[in-house]
């Protein structure tokens, strides 16, 4: 058996730089996309916008986001706009736009009929007047905008139930901070979130799930991943770890722990386990004799491992349970060539 590590930094803690990480403070915005008709604009703009055309940016800089600003503007929109039936409302989400919504914020906007969301970051502090274009032509009415870094876009049925509870509200932006743990399990399957390390199971079987599987599955994973990082020395098998399952066949088993290096071994462990091996289609070389995936590979094949991690490999086939996309990127970021 391999030699136990004088440092549990030397096989994980040098993956754990390459970790996905979500500021704890951020705010979640849900914004609204007329219909989906700015739903490409504001893609391929790397923007979001909001309308009020006869409100020019200048006016809402100097405005503050509270009680007396709100009623400032709710009578400018009033004296330029007589037919608008909620002038106090139009008021407080264009300041929202401006003031409330921050730079590393994140923000939710749903195609045509919500059929796929986009999820992307808030890049700039300040707001900008800017005309927003889509294919040549102007997008008249919506040249106040935020750059956004948009990161991921989602088909409806991968998007959690809880996350569309929070997506039927009328107004033109919604502070979603609330369900910020659906949001963040789309953009990312291994990340870390302030003090926490995240990493999402997927499980792909679609009609019933024997439980007795789950869950032996489960303890067999923790199993492997204890007597991995015991043999090399690594620490925090300790850590407390808590879960969130959400099962709709498919669904997604959530863990969560300060273990950066045991969480990090739980998932290369899948990796290992499912799929048929490890290897890196985008370095095009097997990742099987390098680093962190050999050390897994050894381990396993080790005959005192053999009968476990078969039929923790059934059981994985058996669930379809998926491999985490970020762990794979991570291993294939430490193998990099140096230029």
């Amino acid at each position: 058996m391999a030699t136990p590590a004088k440092k549990n930094g030397d096989i994980l803690g040098q993956y754990a730089s390459h970790c996905p990480n979500i500021s704890d403070t951020a705010q979640y915005w849900f914004l609204r996309t007329v219909g989906g008709s700015l739903f490409e604009p504001f893609i391929t703009s790397q923007s979001v916008a909001i309308g009020y055309p006869y409100i020019d940016l200048k006016t809402l800089m100097g405005l503050s986001f509270n009680k007396d600003g709100i009623d400032k503007l709710k009578k400018q929109i009033k004296a330029n706009d007589p037919t608008e039936e909620r002038p106090g409302l139009a008021a407080r989400q264009l300041l929202v736009f401006t003031h409330a919504m921050k730079e590393g914020d994140y923000v939710v906007i749903p195609s045509f009929g919500t059929r796929s969301l986009a999820i992307g970051r808030i890049t700039e502090k300040p707001p900008f007047q800017s005309p927003l274009k889509f294919n040549g032509e102007e997008m008249i009415g919506y040249a106040k905008r935020r750059s956004v870094r948009w990161i991921k876009r989602v088909q409806r049925e991968s998007v959690n139930a809880n996350l569309y509870l929070s997506l039927y509200a009328h107004q033109t932006i919604s502070n979603v901070t609330d369900s910020s743990q659906w949001i963040d399990m789309l953009l990312f399957d291994f990340f870390k979130k302030g003090k926490n390390f995240h990493y999402i199971l997927g499980v792909d079987r679609m009609g019933g799930i024997d439980a007795r599987e789950l869950f032996q599955a489960c303890i067999d994973l923790f199993k492997l991943a204890d007597d991995f990082t015991s043999e090399y020395g690594i620490t925090g098998t300790g850590e407390k770890m808590e879960t969130r399952i959400n099962l709709n066949s498919p669904g997604e088993i959530e863990l969560i722990s300060h273990g950066v290096e045991y969480m990090i071994a739980a998932a290369a462990l899948v990796v290992t386990l499912s799929g048929g091996g490890f290897k890196s289609e985008t370095l095009k070389i097997d990742l099987h004799t390098d680093g962190l995936i050999k050390k897994i590979n050894d381990f396993l094949n080790d005959r005192k491992q053999r009968q476990l991690s078969d039929s923790l490999r059934k059981k994985f086939d058996d669930l379809k349970v998926k491999r985490s996309a970020d762990i794979i990127r991570m291993i294939e970021k430490n193998n990099k060539p140096k230029p």
